[in-house]
């Protein structure tokens, strides 16, 4: 029987044996299991999730500034090695409602507290935002650099030079203009899982 409900599970380790209509999630270790909502019992593989996360984003209208595509996710054969049974190879733009790069320019920061907090990649720290040294914009500024799309509590924000790579989760409470791309992630996803959006403004 097809499913109209699922409820969440907190669990340190996965069960051997999964019920219908329960979404296990273990914020441990970053995982998080069930079986199909179709109700054929069978525990759903990552091929199906994505496909099941198409259907939801099916009106999906994809812009210049948001290079995600939720609603045609990309299932890749051949990857660079062999997965466990149930995994699937994809692209992050499958798996993310925006991935948006940001305004390539600098904005003039002010030391003076506007309430409107713009970050340097010096601010992305690995895993961490650092705030020690704060960097102000103007109302005006603000809105310039976030008009392709805002960063939001829970977006990760990467740094693509000086230094590249770092990565960090903005937290609750903070209005922010982001100094590269940054990832949210998609509705379907369990919120104990923290793939979100990539993305800047424009």
């Amino acid at each position: 029987m097809k499913l109209d409900r699922i409820s969440l599970q907190r669990v340190h380790h996965m069960p051997k044996v999964l019920e219908p209509g329960i979404l296990y999630v273990s914020e441990e270790f970053g995982a998080a299991a069930h079986l199909c909502a179709c109700g054929c019992g069978v525990k759903a593989s990552a091929q199906k999730l994505l496909m099941q996360s198409a259907k939801l984003h099916a009106g999906y209208r994809e812009s210049n500034h948001n290079n995600a595509y939720p609603h045609r996710p990309q299932i890749i054969d051949d990857g660079p090695y062999i997965l466990p049974t149930g995994w699937c190879w994809t692209t992050l733009a499958s798996v993310l409602t925006h991935m948006v790069d940001c305004v390539n320019d600098t904005p003039n920061f002010s030391d003076i507290d506007t309430g409107l907090l713009g970050l340097k990649t010096t601010n992305i720290r690995p895993y961490r935002l650092d705030l020690q040294r704060r960097w102000y914009m103007s109302p005006d500024d603000f809105v310039l650099w976030n008009r392709r799309q805002s960063p939001q509590a829970g977006d990760i924000v990467l740094t693509r030079e000086a230094p590249v790579g770092n990565v960090c989760m903005i937290p609750e409470g903070i209005r922010t203009a982001s100094p590269g791309p940054f990832l949210h992630r998609t509705a379907h996803h369990a919120r104990g899982m923290d793939a979100r959006r990539a993305g800047t403004p424009a």
